[in-house]
């Protein structure tokens, strides 16, 4: 008895091939959307990081430096009534008299960017209205997105400083109109600054500084 062994010759019909190819290209594309997507969230995190990192530590150095001064003020032309952001504040100079020094804020170049930078100018005399974003000053904290003070009175300023917090799904969608993506949120350093040797007052949060967390 002989046993006849049948091989197949045929290849892979067209239709065959088609569907090969779909769900390689379909694998491929999953795979890259994947690395995209991490990627890019990596990114995020990083940029996160660094502007809460930024925050906290421009919050830490501006109340040191606030708390050693004897009274702060409005730059001149704003208005102490409303929310601003800059400051001068006196200290005594070891020289003999006081010295003024400014906390200006170079704001971001949008609602939706966490590139504005807080410089502390020690001398008044450093700072010039309008060109802050190109001059030196002794403390420079970049990556910020927004800073605020708030005059309670000439011995008492509450400081807002706000970083950059956005969750692993971005959005490009502004349902409101207000120019800020739908998925951004926003954290803030929130801190209360008394002058040197003035009494808080019970409404003021004297030496402590909240950190929260709010959608935009």
């Amino acid at each position: 008895m002989s046993i006849i062994v049948s091989r197949s010759n045929r290849g892979l019909s067209l239709v065959e091939l088609m569907i090969s190819v779909g769900l390689m290209s379909f694998i491929f594309a999953s795979i890259a959307f994947m690395v995209f997507y991490t990627g890019r969230n990596s990114l995020v995190v990083r940029e996160q990081a660094r502007s809460q990192s930024n925050a906290g530590m421009a919050t830490e150095r501006i109340t040191n430096t606030l708390r050693g001064a004897s009274q702060f003020r409005p730059y001149p032309g704003d208005d102490m009534a409303s929310t601003v952001t800059r400051v001068l504040f006196d200290t005594p100079d070891p020289a003999g008299g006081v010295r003024t020094g400014v906390v200006a804020f170079v704001p971001a170049s949008s609602e939706n960017d966490s590139d504005g930078i807080i410089k502390i100018f020690e001398d008044e005399g450093d700072y010039t209205e309008g060109t802050a974003a190109d001059v030196a000053a002794e403390w420079e904290y970049p990556f910020i997105q927004d800073f605020k003070v708030v005059f309670n009175s000439p011995s008492w300023i509450t400081l807002i400083v706000a970083y950059s917090y956005r969750g692993f799904t971005l959005s490009e969608i502004d349902s409101d109109g207000d120019k800020i993506h739908d998925s951004r949120l926003a954290g803030e350093y929130m801190s209360d600054v008394i002058a040197k040797n003035h009494h808080p007052g019970e409404s003021a949060h004297y030496a402590q500084t909240t950190n929260t967390l709010f959608q935009l």
